[in-house]
């Protein structure tokens, strides 16, 4: 990982479980590229703050106009982009419901069974939205590192709460294991988790390193925009089908960790572009 990515992520675990590693010393020009990827992933507060909580140190290396740069920045997104959840970490009552009519109905049997449960099983049940929740991400939109940063966080400050045992069942029977071992790694990978901090995961996945490694070269802004279909003399063209590959190769790399899940997502995403056919 180059120096970039090595301060991206300290700020980046800084900013979000409050610890602080040392910053390597960079070019304005290299700082400028890590507050791009910040914007890109939505993650530019999170990193803001790890910057500010490095305003004291003795051998601070963080530029005043950067850290500036980067607020603006993050505002004007923001102001651009507020209804977009994908920038957002989600309250209690606003975790996703999964594509999948089976995975649907499935949790909400388990959010409802949790609530009556003797005893109750709240924090079990937080802690199983949150994979849910980073797993629709994952599957629908980029690499949520600041959902993956709230299951961190929540391991770290209310882990203990969580009844380990009920949360295997609940995710055997969402068929979800694998996907929460990849979550579970990418935990290990980017806020540096310990293994028994997750004891949710059977086995550490090691393609949550590649995964890390290509989230770093995104430096953009995500193309956002969504594929659809017009409808021509000749028949149908596709309007951008570069998110359409985008989708699809999605679509490809996650299939086993979560089959159902990721076919129901990209019928879904296929089947909304039929319905939004245009001349």
């Amino acid at each position: 990982m180059n120096i970039v990515g090595r301060n991206f992520f300290r700020l980046l675990r800084s900013g979000t479980l409050n610890e602080f590693e040392t910053i390597e010393p960079m070019s304005t020009f290299k700082w400028r590229r890590l507050n791009r990827m910040a914007i890109a992933h939505g993650v530019a507060e999170i990193i803001y703050r790890g910057m500010q909580g490095h305003s004291y140190d003795k051998e601070n290396t963080l530029p005043a106009n950067i850290k500036n740069e980067l607020l603006q920045n993050a505002q004007s997104y923001e102001m651009r982009n507020e209804d977009n959840e994908s920038l957002q970490l989600h309250d209690s009552e606003q975790f996703t419901q999964g594509s999948s009519p089976l995975l649907k109905q499935r949790l909400e049997q388990i959010r409802q069974s949790a609530q009556t449960a003797p005893p109750p099983l709240p924090k079990t049940l937080e802690l199983l939205n949150l994979i849910i929740d980073n797993t629709e991400t994952l599957i629908n939109q980029t690499m949520p590192l600041q959902g993956i940063g709230k299951l961190a966080l929540f391991l770290r400050t209310q882990g203990e709460e969580a009844d380990y045992v009920q949360l295997e069942k609940w995710l055997q029977q969402l068929h979800l294991q694998k996907m929460a071992d990849l979550i579970g790694s990418l935990a290990m990978e980017i806020y540096q988790l310990q293994q028994d901090e997750l004891p949710f995961i059977t086995q550490q996945d090691p393609n949550a390193k590649t995964l890390v490694e290509k989230t770093l070269k995104q430096t953009c802004l995500q193309d956002a925009a969504q594929w659809k279909l017009h409808q021509t003399g000749a028949g149908f063209s596709i309007q951008n089908s570069a998110a359409l590959r985008r989708d699809l190769s999605r679509s490809i790399r996650f299939f086993r960790y979560a089959p159902l899940e990721t076919t129901c997502a990209f019928f879904k995403n296929f089947a909304r572009g039929l319905s939004e056919i245009e001349e």
